[in-house]
């Protein structure tokens, strides 16, 4: 009781249904000598603590451009607690050769550093991905100190993982009123280069163009001369007689 096992034969080989705690499981061939081998596992809550921070989307660029130093970082504490879904226990065990419970800490302790790393990325791309968003998201963690959107891509890029929660505490919230009058201001400065921008396109093409028009021109009578070599000399005696007159 308290324990799910798993159950490996030499005639079946691994089980593919968890042999659950405290339940009556009637399994046949379990009744030959020395056939069968089961695994007890205890699939407790484990918890992680989390640490991520950053800043608010394009904050180096508008500080430098508005002159404002502080204001657009933001930075958040908290943990991951979560247990393994009896349902994907005999995967874990045949995919990572899980004998007994220490194997089963040993990989999960293996695998803490991948989902501290997975939740922070997630979190930072939840505030980062717009100023919108990060301030809604923000303001959401705030009120519930959880969100349903990270625990849904834990899950999703964790399949063992059973009912995992995200407490979130903010210990450091960006100046969203400052964040988006340095954003209009930034806004309006992209809008000027881009006109400016414009306008020395079009100049450039047109000098382009000239510059074009004019090899092609040349093009034509070197080809001209090419084909008839006696315009050198007529244009020499035309160039004569336009400075005797």
């Amino acid at each position: 009781v308290g324990s799910d096992g798993v159950l490996q034969s030499k005639t079946h080989g691994l089980r593919g249904e968890v042999v659950r705690g405290g339940e009556f499981t009637w399994i046949w061939y379990r009744l030959i000598p020395g056939n069968t081998r089961l695994s007890a596992f205890r699939l407790e809550r484990r918890e992680l603590s989390l640490d991520a921070g950053g800043e608010l989307p394009q904050a180096a660029v508008i500080s430098a451009l508005t002159g404002l130093k502080t204001g657009f970082s933001w930075q958040i504490t908290g943990d991951l607690s979560f247990s393994i879904r009896p349902e994907a226990l005999p995967a874990l065990v045949a995919e990572n050769a899980l004998d007994d419970q220490a194997a089963l800490d040993a990989y999960l302790d293996r695998r803490e550093g991948e989902i501290r790393a997975y939740v922070s990325q997630r979190l930072s791309y939840y505030l980062t991905d717009s100023a919108e968003g990060a301030e809604a998201a923000l303001r959401a963690i705030s009120k519930t100190g959880r969100t349903a959107e990270l625990e849904g891509d834990v899950i999703a890029a964790f399949p063992f993982m059973f009912e995992p929660v995200c407490r979130i505490s903010i210990t450091k919230l960006p100046d969203f009123a400052q964040w988006n009058a340095a954003r209009k201001l930034y806004t309006a400065y992209l809008e000027r280069q881009r006109v400016l921008m414009e306008g020395e396109t079009l100049r450039e093409a047109e000098r382009k163009i000239a510059s074009q028009f004019r090899f092609d021109e040349l093009a034509r009578y070197g080809e001209l001369l090419t084909q008839y070599p006696v315009l050198i000399q007529y244009l020499g005696l035309e160039q004569k007689t336009e400075r005797l007159e």
